[in-house]
């Protein structure tokens, strides 16, 4: 045996020794008793005192605030907060102020109702508001709504009134960008508001549509806009008209336009950039944010964009996005601009899925339809009507120049009809138009 395993033995054998415990003191006993349980309950009363504060702070404890001092001299109500010194209220205020310049005052006061506490300018703003949606009067027959339609415009007048084959086209279907503006400014002091078709008669939960209720100062008319074909050609182009519609550098729609000197630029050239330029100046032209509906066929370049060509498939997509979120509203004015009461179930049932075909993965789901050549459905019902239903189509709208107005709400579908306005209406047919604008005032000296 190895003398580590002697020694670890000879360890072994010898008896434990026994050690006398000393008494604890009067301090180890209050430790090893209390101090546990006194550790615990200052901590249990931590944790629900940060509970308390984490739910006041996110609910307002509805005691009145005094620890934000004015900004200035001036007295303030007690408990008042100034928005210069709470980003939160000024952010509140500009936002619910930008609801109420398009009368959704039902959604400006919600908004500042989630303000925590109390602020002097929320109040007087709720209260100002609340007031202005009392006066508000229901627009009477929600099916009754004026729709106007416009092609794309002319830029340079020059170009496209130089005596060739397409002078007198252009004469007869477009407006200039200056006759436009024109237009927009007289429908602004007659005191007409844009709205959405989706304003007039929206589906409830079990898909039936119902009217909607468009409240509106008194004295203010719903209109409903739209650009059809909302497409720009090449050939277009070098005739002074818009190129296409781009995103611009501050995230916002804008129209690019090659001058005469073949230089690009980008600015308000056309009808959907004219109209957010007008609604920049006067949100109020617009119900709710609602903008114009824009007609796409199967002809070339839809917004300006070849879609044969991959690469201007793809350019188009934050294009179509931008729209969306802006406001506006795709229609398909069918594939081949085909007059659908005139052609036979077969061409209808073709066209309609050559059209969701090429623009389902484009645009999204539409379900507005735009009749061509204002060849309207004689009946809603039969394999037409059931083609266009079955791909999705819910509204309407044929053509109709001899009424201010004409529509119908049933249960799974809305009809409206829609006046052309273009170099025709406003040159020949001024009665047609009175009740919107006065047309002799708006024609273009440029006009052959």
């Amino acid at each position: 045996m190895s003398d580590r395993t002697d020694n670890r033995t000879m360890y072994d054998d010898r008896p434990p020794v026994r050690r006398q415990r000393r008494k604890k003191t009067p301090w180890q006993k209050f430790k090893e008793a209390y101090l546990p349980l006194l550790i615990l309950l200052v901590g249990l009363i931590a944790v629900i005192a940060l509970i308390v504060f984490v739910v006041r702070l996110a609910g307002g404890s509805g005691e009145p605030d005094t620890t934000l001092p004015p900004s200035s001299g001036e007295s303030q109500p007690a408990g008042a907060t100034d928005p210069a010194a709470d980003p939160s209220a000024q952010d509140l205020l500009e936002r619910a102020t930008a609801l109420a310049a398009q009368y959704d005052y039902a959604g400006a006061i919600a908004l500042l109702n989630t303000f925590a506490g109390e602020d002097a300018q929320i109040s007087a703003a709720i209260e100002e508001y609340t007031q202005a949606q009392s006066a508000l009067v229901q627009w009477e027959d929600s099916s009754e709504v004026p729709h106007i339609s416009f092609q794309p415009l002319i830029v340079d007048t020059g170009r496209a009134f130089d005596g060739d084959s397409m002078q007198d086209y252009y004469n007869r279907n477009n407006l200039t960008v200056d006759e436009f503006r024109a237009v927009l400014d007289q429908l602004y002091g007659n005191g007409y508001v844009l709205i959405s078709m989706t304003d007039m008669a929206a589906p409830d939960e079990s898909g039936v549509y119902q009217p909607g209720q468009i409240m509106l100062p008194a004295g203010k008319t719903p209109l409903v806009m739209s650009l059809v074909p909302a497409h720009y050609s090449v050939s277009q182009a070098g005739d002074g008209f818009a190129r296409r519609l781009v995103v611009g550098s501050d995230g916002k729609i804008a129209c690019e336009y090659i001058d005469a000197t073949s230089t690009r630029v980008t600015g308000a050239y056309d009808f959907v950039t004219i109209l957010e330029e007008f609604l920049a100046q006067h949100p109020d032209f617009s119900y709710h944010g609602a903008r114009a509906i824009l007609g796409i066929s199967g002809s070339d370049e839809p917004l300006g964009y070849d879609l044969s060509d991959p690469q201007e498939a793809e350019s188009i997509q934050p294009v179509v996005q931008c729209l969306l979120d802006t406001g506006y509203q795709f229609a398909s004015f069918t594939y081949d601009e085909t007059r659908y009461g005139d052609a036979t179930d077969e061409e209808v049932t073709a066209d309609v899925q050559q059209w969701e075909d090429t623009y389902s993965a484009v645009l999204g789901e539409v379900n507005i339809l735009i009749y061509a050549g204002g060849s309207e459905l004689v009946e809603y019902e039969g394999a037409k009507y059931d083609a266009l239903y079955a791909a999705g189509f819910r509204y309407f709208c044929g053509m109709n120049n001899n009424v201010t107005s004409d529509g119908q709400i049933t249960d799974n579908y809305v009809r409206q009809a829609r006046r052309t306005i273009n170099g025709t209406r406003i040159t020949e047919d001024a009665d047609l138009v009175e009740d919107l604008f006065d047309a002799n005032t708006v024609v273009s000296s440029d006009r052959p």
